[in-house]
């Protein structure tokens, strides 16, 4: 792998560990977590990795769409890094690992939940052409919906994996699965 990849893979996991910090901070008390992305937790996030609040969605974007096989062949591919991470961080003792490393993918879908209204000849709930706005890609072969749609419950499974490991103290699980798949 070139040292173009190596960069882009750290910074996905800059924004792994920021978004981390920011959204399911360490705090005592049982409450739920949610992936959302308040105003607090956008500005969290960009002081730590040192971007102005308003380049926030253009580079998680660009951070995501750097990480993902956009010329791939098929959706298995077009996933690849972001599985293959996943499944170095499943190997680690417990103890050695944060937060799996899905948070910035999964904040792109947050992204495009917000914006889920019918406009632009897209119905409201059409989440993956939403998802293609935010991440500016095409995709007509419609790799992205076939890949979520097989790789999506390993994430929020991960995401709760590591919420319920931390004991509440990163807040309680909300994602999930509903005739196995995750909402």
């Amino acid at each position: 792998m070139g040292s173009d990849f190596l960069s882009s893979m750290n910074e996905y996991l800059n924004w792994n560990e920021a978004l981390a910090e920011a959204v399911y901070p360490a705090e005592e008390g049982d409450r739920p977590a949610y992936m959302s992305l308040d105003e607090a937790q956008r500005d969290t996030v960009s002081v730590e990795l040192g971007i102005q609040q308003e380049e926030f969605e253009s580079k998680l974007s660009t951070c995501v769409r750097n990480v993902l096989r956009l010329g791939s062949s098929g959706p298995v591919e077009l996933f690849e890094h972001v599985n293959g991470e996943l499944a170095r961080w499943r190997r680690r003792r417990k103890d050695q690992r944060g937060a799996p490393p899905v948070l910035p993918l999964l904040a792109v879908l947050a992204v495009a939940a917000e914006r889920m209204a019918s406009s632009d000849g897209m119905a409201e709930n059409n989440v993956y052409g939403r998802v293609k706005e935010v991440l500016e890609f095409p995709d007509e072969k419609r790799h992205f919906e076939q890949g979520y749609r097989r790789f999506g419950e390993r994430y929020w499974g991960a995401l709760n994996k590591w919420l319920e490991g931390e004991d509440g103290l990163r807040g309680l699980p909300t994602a999930v699965a509903v005739g196995h798949r995750y909402v």
